[in-house]
């Protein structure tokens, strides 16, 4: 766990030893189980652990923006519940971040904006910052208030979402049945990148 970390901080050569072993101290803060933990092998991790290595890893290199890609996949509630919590708490420091995540209703509660991509265009765009806003992409989404509402949606969406500075987006994939553009254009554009 500790060698992940200390491989992060490699993004900051020109950072001295002392300020080194005081992020650690404060990345082991944050992620009180990985200081238990700092000794064990990173492979031996349970998946709710992994994940926060892989967040705290990036974290130890002061990153600018953080790209987190679904980091709830497979893992128990009261895990998914610790990340965003972690989550949650990065945002309102103020560290930018862009976040793709099934669990819409979880996600939403963090971020400020939100971007459905459908077909690798941008449909729609808006603020989920208030409840208007989070009715709003939750009726464009088609999330049931059912338990299955918690994981995306229909047609297997997928979800990115974004808290302050932090931007959401949202894939749509469609039934095989959807019909293309009108002028085919992207589907042929498809085929030419499959062929080449």
């Amino acid at each position: 766990v500790e060698e992940n970390l200390r491989l992060g901080q490699m993004q900051c050569p020109a950072r001295s030893r002392a300020a080194s072993l005081a992020r650690l101290d404060e990345i082991y803060q944050r992620f009180p189980r990985l200081a238990e933990r700092r000794s064990q092998m990173g492979t031996t991790l349970s998946g709710g652990e992994q994940q926060m290595l892989a967040i705290a890893r990036a974290l130890a290199g002061a990153p600018r923006l953080l790209l987190i890609d679904e980091p709830t996949e497979g893992l128990a509630p009261m895990i998914v519940e610790e990340l965003f919590l972690v989550i949650g708490q990065l945002a309102r420091e103020g560290i930018p971040i862009v976040l793709v995540e099934q669990n819409v209703r979880q996600a939403i509660r963090l971020t400020t904006r939100y971007y459905l991509i459908e077909r690798g265009r941008v449909v729609a765009q808006g603020d989920c910052s208030n409840d208007v806003g989070r009715a709003a992409l939750l009726s464009r989404i088609s999330v049931s208030d059912g338990p299955a509402g918690l994981g995306g949606g229909a047609c297997g969406q997928q979800w990115h979402g974004s808290g302050q500075g932090f931007t959401a987006v949202r894939h749509r994939r469609e039934a095989a049945q959807t019909p293309g553009p009108p002028d085919g254009g992207a589907e042929r554009r498809g085929k030419r990148r499959r062929q080449d």
